[in-house]
């Protein structure tokens, strides 16, 4: 499970080693110095989803969708020797947290039981990385380092790292971003009305 900073490299962590599998898979080698590798039979990939209006789906319906689809394969009748990898990039996106959280693992959990799978999952969902402690360490937390100095600026480490990451910095961006002279448009921690839009 992979936890750290927006723009961090979570997503780029996650598709560099899904290349370095396809790579070492198809051709035998891949971007590394030396290493050893597990032959999996299949690859499940969960990357960038996104709404489909033409099905009358919404981002989380074509996401629970695309984790209904892995559960499916990952509890299919399998010959002895089978292995598949399941890679999930910000699993969760398309809706409320809580609702998230349950989702995201109760797949990690029907992915733990399964002996033949093995899965890497990016996420924002910091209570997902509690879940290392009640398996007794069966999922394992890394993170992509970095730090926010006192006055805001953002050092992305771009490496990965073992732990988990306790550093939010969404609220810091949208402030950046909407707002260039540092004034803060969100406090931290704190919750806002809901804002009145009027249309003309």
């Amino acid at each position: 499970l992979i936890t750290g900073l927006n723009g961090g490299g979570k997503s780029f962590a996650l598709k560099g080693l899904l290349f370095t599998m396809l790579m070492s898979h198809a051709f035998g080698y891949g971007p590394v110095k030396k290493g050893s590798m597990t032959f999996f039979n299949k690859i499940i990939t969960h990357l960038s989803t996104t709404d489909n209006a033409a099905e009358g789906e919404s981002c989380w319906i074509a996401e629970a969708k695309s984790m209904a689809n892995a559960i499916h394969a990952m509890q299919a009748p399998h010959t002895l020797g089978d292995r598949i990898l399941y890679i999930g990039d910000e699993l969760g996106s398309g809706t409320a947290s809580a609702a998230s959280i349950q989702a995201v693992a109760s797949l990690m959990d029907i992915a733990l039981e399964q002996p033949h799978v093995a899965s890497v999952i990016t996420t924002h969902l910091r209570p997902l990385t509690e879940l290392e402690y009640l398996t007794n360490g069966r999922i394992h937390n890394y993170r992509v380092g970095g730090t926010v100095s006192s006055d805001g600026v953002i050092d992305r480490k771009y490496q990965l790292e073992r732990g988990r990451s306790d550093i939010n910095i969404a609220e810091l961006i949208f402030n950046q971003e909407v707002d260039g002279n540092g004034q803060k448009t969100l406090t931290p921690g704190a919750t806002h009305a809901p804002v009145a839009l009027a249309v003309a």
